[in-house]
């Protein structure tokens, strides 16, 4: 892991050292280039658990983009922020504010990538504060945008989230419906990780509904993808889910934690469709 940070800060460096090769007569395209490279650099410290460094980097990118006005890298920004409020200072409602913003910009650009991505971080942060109507409100918001982009991967945590939403307020057979979905759009993607994490919500879900039978079937299918494929790196995504649910009481919800090479790359690849 250390490796990996080791390169991303070599490559924020070399970007910073290209930024100042550019002609300052370009003053534009030199302060958005300033802000993307700030913004990585949030996510970079945000990765590093430094919530005050993050802060510093995603506000200061914040402000050149205001500058500038290009409102879908002004809601990146704003999402940003919303992110370390999430989940490094445990501000919901600050976090819930910059989420808020970030999708009205997001709808003045018409980016439906972000606009998703907006109501996605926004029901994980209304969950988290208890109220999960209108948690459930948002990720449905969500799926419906998400449909039209046909992203699988993105479709199914959301599911995996609703899943949980659902259960909390009694409601099982939509909640298991929703995990169900989740897994299918795993299995198609190949993305066992998320099976496995799948097992543990649906798991959960049999033993309220009393089907303790299928409930041991899940468990016995969970322990086979586990340890028969021999990824050790998917056991610990397991065991990391386990303490966040069991022991931490926390959900992993939204699948926000992606590297920051899929960040960067996903920005790329809606901000310009």
């Amino acid at each position: 892991m250390l490796g990996q940070y080791d390169k991303l800060h070599d490559i924020i460096k070399q970007g910073e050292e290209l930024l100042k090769t550019l002609p300052q007569e370009l003053p534009a395209e030199y302060k958005q280039r300033e802000a993307y490279i700030d913004w990585l650099k949030g996510w970079f410290y945000i990765r590093k658990k430094d919530a005050d460094r993050a802060l510093k980097h995603l506000e200061y990118s914040l402000s050149l983009r205001e500058e500038l006005g290009i409102k879908q890298e002004i809601a990146l920004s704003l999402l940003g922020i919303a992110f370390v409020y999430l989940s490094l200072e445990v501000d919901y409602d600050r976090a819930l504010n910059y989420a808020e913003r970030g999708k009205t910009i997001a709808e003045k650009s018409g980016n439906k990538f972000l606009i998703g991505i907006s109501l996605m971080r926004m029901g994980t942060i209304l969950y988290l504060k208890g109220e999960i109507d209108r948690s459930i409100k948002y990720y449905e918001q969500f799926l419906t945008i998400f449909k039209e982009l046909n992203d699988k991967p993105r479709m199914a945590q959301v599911l995996n989230n609703l899943s949980d939403n659902y259960r909390m307020k009694g409601e099982l057979d939509r909640a298991l419906e929703c995990i169900e979905q989740a897994m299918a759009l795993n299995r198609e993607v190949g993305n066992l990780k998320a099976v496995a994490n799948n097992h543990d919500y649906l798991i959960q879900i049999l033993i309220d509904k009393g089907d303790l039978e299928r409930a041991q079937i899940s468990l016995h299918d969970l322990e086979q993808l586990l340890f028969q494929a021999l990824d050790l790196n998917m056991v610990k995504f397991y065991q990391m889910g386990y303490l966040y649910q069991n022991v931490f009481g926390l959900p992993i919800h939204e699948g926000e934690f992606n590297d920051l090479g899929d960040i960067s790359q996903l920005s790329f690849l809606y901000m310009h469709k």
